[in-house]
C-alpha cells in the first residue's frame, strides 16, 4: 500500500511535466510522423497533454477529454472542406449528454428536491401549495437565504409554511425580510421565528378567507368554568378559549375597524350565554354610545349602560366600593379568595359574590376626559381586584402611551392586538411587532399570562341578531317573574319593542324621547299584554326601581329634619340599619344593592350610622361591627326629632 500511494504521488508530481513536454514537441517538432499526424489531427492530441497539465490540480471527467478532443478533431475536418468532420463532432455532443442531462435535471427540479419530503395536510393541494412553496423559496433566494421547506399546514385564513434553514444561516436575517417578501409576493407576510420545533415559520394568507359564527360553536360555550370563553379558532382551525378568570384583566387594541366591538360582544354573549346573572355581573361602559347598547336591559347588569364620562368614573368608583367590602368581607371569615368565599358561604349564612366583569368599549375617551380618575380607579381594579372575582377588560383604537400607560400596562398581563397601524402600536400592546401585518376583520394576536410568545388567533363574528335573542331570553325571564306574566307573552313584548325602537325606555329613564317612548311601551302593553297604560306605567316605574341592582346617583339625595354635628340624616337611615341588622355586619355595597340608592349615597348612609353609634369604626379588612339594636336605634332618632 505504501508503495502505491509514494507512486501515485509521484504520478501526480510528472504528469504536468510530462503534458507540457508533450505539447511543445507537438507543436514545435519538424519530424516527419509528427507533421503527418499535425495534418491529420490537427491540434487533436494536445488534448491528452493538456489533460495531463490540468488534471493533478483540477480533477476532469476523462469524458470530458475525449468529447473535447473528438470535438476539436471534427472542426478542424470541417473547416478543411471535408464532409467527414460532422461524425466526430455529433459523436463528442453524444459523449456529453449522459454528463449535461442530469445536471440539467438537477437544475430544473432543483426546488422540487428541496420540496420532495415535505409533509402537508390531507385537505391541502398539493399541486397548488408545492407552486407557493417554490415561489416562496425563490424569493428567500434572492436574498441569499437557502433551506428547504419541510411542512406545510392548512388552516381557514392562512397557510403555514415551515421552513429549515440552511447551516449557517442566521434567524435574524430572515426575521427582517416581512417588508420584502409583501412586496414580492403581494400578500401580507407574518414570520415566526422560530418555531417551538426549531424551524422558522412563514404565515401566508390563503386566496379566500373561512369566516366563523360564534353561534356555531355553541357546544364551545358551555366547556370550562364560569369565565372561560370562546374567543376564536387558532390558524389550523381549532377553537381557542380564554379564562377570564386566569387573566386576569384583558386589554385590547386595534386600528379602527379591526374589530374590537365585535370581539367584546362576542365575550359578553358567550358570557351571558353560560352563566346566570346570579353567578355573574356585568358593568358595561360604552362611551360611544352604540356598541354596547345593545346589551341594555341584561338582568346580568349591575348598572345601566355607561354612555357618559360621569356615567363612567361612577360605575369604576362604584367597582372600587365593592372590591374594598368584598375585601372586608373575606377578611372577616378567612377567604383567600372569591371561590374559597363562596365555598363556605353556606356554613356562614351568607350570600354568595357573583363575579364582575367590567368592559370598557373605548378607553382612550375616559382618558383623554378624565384621565385622573381613570388612571387611578382602572389601576386600583386591575392591582387588587382579581381576589374578589372583579375583572376588567378593556379596548382602544389609539394604542399609544399617553392612553395605555406604563401602570396601566403593567397590571394588564393578558393582551390582545387586532390590526394596528404601525408598527409601534403593536409593541405597546404586545412589546413586539407582528400586528401591523394581521388581516384585520377579527385577525389577532394572543399575548396571555403563561406564554411568552403571542398565539395569533381569527375571532368570531357576533351577529346583532344572536346578541339579541340571548338577552331576549334573559330579560323575558326576569321581567315575566317581576310582572308575575306569562313568560312567552312578555318575550313577545320584548321582541315587538325592540323592532319599535323602545326597548331600552323599560330599563331608563334618562334617554331622549323617552316619554313619547313610553306612550309607545303602553300602548304595546295593552295590544299585547292587556294592562292599561296606566296600570304600566306604575308597572314601568317599578321595574326602574328594582331591575338594576345599583343606579346612577349623582346630586344630593339625603334631607335632614334637625341640623347637629353629623350634619343631614338620610330619610332611608332606619331602612338601612334593618338591613345591617339583617346581614350582621355594615357595608356601603351591601346598602347600595339592598336599598337601590348610588354608592355616594350609600357611603353617606354608613357613616352616619357610625356617628350616630349604630356601627363601629372601620377596623381595617374587618367588616363594621352592630352596636346597637335596631329598637334601640329607632329609639335615639326620635330623641333627636328625626320622623
Amino acid at each position: 500500500m505504501y508503495f502505491f500511494s509514494r507512486w501515485d504521488a509521484f504520478v501526480k508530481k510528472i504528469s504536468p511535466v510530462v503534458g507540457f513536454l508533450g505539447i511543445l514537441s507537438y507543436l514545435l517538432s519538424s519530424l516527419s510522423g509528427i507533421s503527418e499526424l499535425r495534418t491529420l489531427f490537427g491540434p487533436l492530441p494536445i488534448v491528452p497533454f493538456l489533460w495531463l497539465v490540468i488534471d493533478p490540480f483540477f480533477p476532469i471527467d476523462y469524458r470530458f477529454v475525449l468529447s473535447s478532443s473528438l470535438f476539436l478533431w471534427g472542426l478542424y475536418l470541417i473547416l478543411r472542406g471535408e464532409t467527414l468532420g460532422f461524425f466526430p463532432f455529433l459523436l463528442s455532443a453524444a459523449l456529453l449528454i449522459p454528463i449535461i442531462l442530469p445536471k440539467i435535471r438537477k437544475w430544473k427540479w432543483k426546488k422540487e428536491e428541496k420540496m420532495e419530503d415535505v409533509k402537508v395536510d390531507e385537505d391541502v393541494d398539493v399541486a397548488e401549495d408545492r407552486e407557493n412553496g417554490e415561489e416562496l423559496l425563490d424569493k428567500l433566494s434572492e436574498f441569499g437565504i437557502k433551506g428547504k421547506i419541510v411542512k406545510i399546514s392548512q388552516g381557514p385564513v392562512l397557510k403555514i409554511y415551515e421552513f429549515e434553514p440552511a447551516p449557517g444561516v442566521r434567524v435574524q436575517s430572515i426575521s427582517k425580510l416581512e417588508d420584502d417578501l409583501y412586496v414580492r409576493l403581494k400578500k401580507p407576510v407574518r414570520i415566526v421565528a422560530p418555531l417551538p420545533n426549531g424551524n422558522i415559520g412563514f404565515e401566508i394568507p390563503n386566496n379566500e378567507r373561512v369566516f366563523y359564527n360564534l353561534e356555531d360553536f355553541e357546544d364551545e360555550i358551555k366547556k370550562g368554568g364560569a369565565l372561560e370563553v370562546p374567543i376564536g379558532v387558532d390558524v389550523l382551525g381549532n377553537p381557542f378559549r380564554i379564562n377570564i378568570a386566569s387573566a386576569p384583566h384583558i386589554l385590547i387594541g386595534g386600528a379602527t375597524g379591526s374589530g374590537k366591538s365585535i370581539l367584546l360582544a362576542g365575550i359578553i354573549s358567550a358570557l351571558i350565554k353560560k352563566t346566570s346573572p346570579e353567578d355573574l355581573n356585568l358593568i358595561l361602559i360604552d362611551p360611544k354610545r352604540v356598541e354596547l347598547s345593545i346589551f341594555e336591559g341584561l338582568p346580568h347588569l349591575a348598572l345601566p349602560v355607561a354612555k357618559t364620562v360621569k356615567e363612567a368614573i361612577f360605575a369604576l368608583k362604584t367597582a372600587v366600593g365593592i372590591m374594598d367590602d368584598r375585601y372586608a368581607i373575606m377578611s372577616a371569615i378567612g377567604a383567600r379568595d372569591i371561590e374559597n368565599f363562596n365555598a363556605r358561604a353556606s356554613k356562614f349564612e351568607i350570600e354568595k359574590m357573583p363575579y364582575i366583569v367590567i368592559v370598557i368599549d373605548e378607553l382612550a375617551d375616559l382618558m383623554m376626559l378624565s384621565p385622573k380618575e381613570t388612571a387611578e380607579y382602572i389601576q386600583r381594579i386591575a392591582q387588587l381586584a382579581r381576589a374578589v372575582g372583579i375583572h376588567l377588560i378593556t379596548a382602544t383604537q389609539r394604542p399609544s402611551v399617553d392612553v395605555i400607560t406604563g401602570v396601566i400596562k403593567a397590571n394588564f398581563p393578558t393582551r390582545i392586538a387586532l390590526k394596528t397601524a404601525s408598527r409601534f402600536d403593536s409593541r405597546t400592546i404586545l412589546d413586539t411587532e407582528g400586528a401591523e401585518r394581521l388581516l384585520g376583520k377579527g385577525d389577532m394576536l394572543v399575548l396571555l399570562s403563561d406564554r411568552p410568545d403571542p398565539v395569533r388567533i381569527h375571532g368570531f363574528y357576533t351577529s346583532h341578531s344572536y346578541a339579541e335573542k340571548i338577552i331576549l331570553e334573559h330579560a323575558s325571564k326576569k321581567l315575566s317573574s317581576m310582572w308575575n306574566m306569562e313568560r312567552e307573552k312578555v318575550k313577545s313584548f320584548l321582541k315587538t319593542a325592540r323592532e319599535e325602537g323602545v326597548f331600552s325606555a323599560i330599563f331608563r329613564d334618562d334617554e331622549p324621547a323617552y316619554n313619547e317612548r313610553v306612550e309607545r311601551l303602553s300602548h304595546l302593553a295593552e295590544e299585547m299584554l292587556g294592562i292599561t297604560p296606566e296600570n304600566f306605567k306604575s308597572l314601568l316605574s317599578e321595574t326602574l326601581e328594582n331591575y338594576y341592582p345599583y343606579k346612577f346617583v349623582f346630586e344630593e339625595e339625603s334631607e335632614s329634619n334637625l341640623s347637629s354635628g353629623i350634619g343631614k340624616i338620610d330619610k332611608k337611615i332606619l331602612e338601612a340599619a334593618m338591613v345591617c341588622a339583617e346581614v350582621g355586619y355594615g357595608s356601603a355595597s351591601m346598602v347600595q344593592r339592598r336599598l337601590g340608592v348610588g354608592f355616594p349615597r350609600a357611603a353617606k348612609i354608613i357613616d352616619q350610622l357610625e356617628k350616630l353609634g349604630f356601627l363601629s369604626p372601620p377596623e381595617g379588612p374587618k367588616p363594621r361591627r352592630i352596636l346597637m339594636s335596631v329598637e334601640e336605634f329607632e329609639k335615639k332618632l326620635k330623641e333627636m326629632g328625626f320622623k
